[in-house]
């Protein structure tokens, strides 16, 4: 048994542990309403560091293996050996091997995978990694896994979950989709592969020639070939220095199928996107896939514009609200009655305030009749007979 052993967290897992991070925050970003690409770069900044107190942080929490993000890990039960009676014992999370590809290494949350080393854009710079970083990161992502998945297009079964080939196993895809896009960047195409394959047989081959020559005693003709060797030096220079070249319509696809593998790939080695591949793609339920890698059913061609899409809801919506019998255009029934009801109590309220208004001015004529009255009778008093220039009838007549 290999026993495994901690180390410092290599720079590709981190960068792929950040895309991974940069992923999710995408696909949120997608279930939303549409946003500037400011709005979209502040989004996947508070998403990715956090803002309190009630957005946490996801690269904390990848880093720390909790909430959606402990399907990363695999747990592990570590006794504490001290001299008490008690021997605590604590869970230990490491990140899975079929992720890192490194089976001899123990890469353990919060302690070689740790939330410091993701938020900043270096290992030793002060400054935070981007929303506009994050946001390329992510889209750089979807890019590789949808060129991912055309490689098992005939091995794996995407709707239902399931190999098309019996005996294949998840892990085999995985394998077969991780050689195809090593070919695949690196601009290998299967006719190099078996050119490679055919050049090792044949060095193989003439090993084995000289061997069996040298033992049935052919030394003499050992100097002719060195001769022979000698005076196509140029030809083989000529021959050394020509590179091959490569055909990129020749890399694997949708079209090609690849008939052998490199197999100079490192162990270790992987794509970019290739945890989200693994975790949230394919190989993944339904319901636990990313929301940017679902492949959409719309016609090549159809994507339009701002303007051309809020022109088309704009005409869904009227002729919805001219076919729509149950909610009428205009003021509902209880607002009819609310209506009413203000209007009553206004014609109420001025009929009081008319009411109050009579009420005074029916007093206060009372009061001039009364002092027209008493004037009157005072100037009969002092004159009988009428006379403008009496003082009294003067007052009366006022």
């Amino acid at each position: 048994m290999v026993k495994t052993k901690n180390s410092i967290l290599p720079k590709h897992i981190r960068d792929e542990l950040k895309m991974t991070c940069a992923l999710q925050g995408f696909s949120r970003l997608l279930q939303g309403n549409s946003k500037t690409t400011k709005l979209q770069w502040d989004e996947m900044f508070i998403f990715y560091h956090g803002q309190l107190p009630n957005r946490p942080s996801q690269i904390k929490m990848l880093a720390n293996g909790t909430a959606t993000y402990r399907d990363l890990y695999d747990s592990s039960q570590v006794v504490v050996t001290t001299k008490s009676a008690n021997s605590p014992s604590s869970s230990v999370l490491t990140l899975k091997p079929n992720l890192s590809l490194d089976l001899n290494t123990n890469y353990r949350a919060g302690i070689e995978i740790q939330s410091e080393d993701f938020e900043k854009k270096g290992v030793t710079g002060p400054l935070l990694i981007t929303g506009r970083t994050l946001l390329a990161m992510a889209k750089r992502g979807v890019t590789n896994y949808k060129k991912a998945l055309s490689f098992p297009a005939n091995k794996w079964d995407i709707v239902k979950n399931e190999p098309k080939e019996s005996g294949t196993t998840s892990n085999d895809v995985i394998a077969y989709v991780r050689h195809a896009m090593y070919n695949d960047i690196h601009d290998i195409s299967p006719e190099d592969c078996d050119s490679l394959e055919e050049e090792n047989y044949d060095e193989v081959e003439n090993m084995a020639d000289d061997n069996k020559e040298i033992e049935d005693g052919g030394g003499d003709n050992l100097d002719e070939e060195k001769d022979t060797s000698v005076g196509n030096d140029d030809d083989n220079s000529a021959d050394k220095n020509e590179t091959p070249t490569k055909n990129c319509n020749n890399v694997p696809g949708k079209h090609t199928s690849i008939t052998k593998l490199s197999n100079t790939i490192r162990n270790d080695w992987f794509f970019p996107g290739f945890i989200s591949f693994v975790l949230y793609g394919p190989f993944a339920d339904g319901n636990d896939r990313l929301a940017c890698f679902e492949l959409s059913d719309a016609v090549p061609g159809s994507n339009k514009g701002r303007a051309a899409k809020r022109k088309q809801e704009k005409k869904e919506k009227d002729v919805a609200r001219m076919n729509d019998n149950t909610n009428k255009r205009g003021l509902t029934t209880d607002q009819l009655i609310s209506m009413k009801a203000l209007k009553l109590q206004r014609l109420s309220h001025e009929q009081n305030i008319n009411e109050s208004n009579m009420i005074v001015l029916m007093g206060h004529s009372a009061t001039l009749g009364r002092q027209i009255d008493t004037a009157e009778r005072r100037a009969t008093i002092r004159c009988e007979a009428y006379d403008e220039n009496n003082v009294h009838w003067s007052i009366a007549m006022i």
